[in-house]
């Protein structure tokens, strides 16, 4: 690889530290799925409704599937599980909310 003025650039082959992406590839997943359920809340249509909450879910059983394998910080994987049991419990109301259209 050469750089800019066509000289041989040293490519790191060393192992990279990814946890930032990660952290934030997760709290975008959660955001995903709590404005999914506060969209989902605030509709009265049965079909968007159950689109509302099918795409929650999704986000949610996605992140549930990541954050295993990824190495987070203890503060950061604190603040994913706050953000998880808000995302769970919106997800909840917006699941009694679809019962009730």
């Amino acid at each position: 690889m050469q750089d800019r003025n066509g000289k041989n650039k040293r490519v790191n082959s060393g192992r990279v530290d990814h946890s930032e992406q990660q952290e934030c590839l997760i709290n975008i997943g959660l955001d995903l799925a709590i404005t999914f359920c506060q969209t989902g809340l605030a509709m009265r249509d049965r079909m968007h409704l159950e689109r509302s909450a099918a795409d929650a879910r999704k986000a949610l059983d996605t992140v549930e599937k990541m954050a295993p394998t990824m190495r987070l910080t203890e503060k950061a994987k604190e603040q994913i599980s706050e953000k998880f049991v808000w995302a769970t419990i919106l997800l909840s109301q917006l699941e009694r909310h679809l019962e009730n259209v």
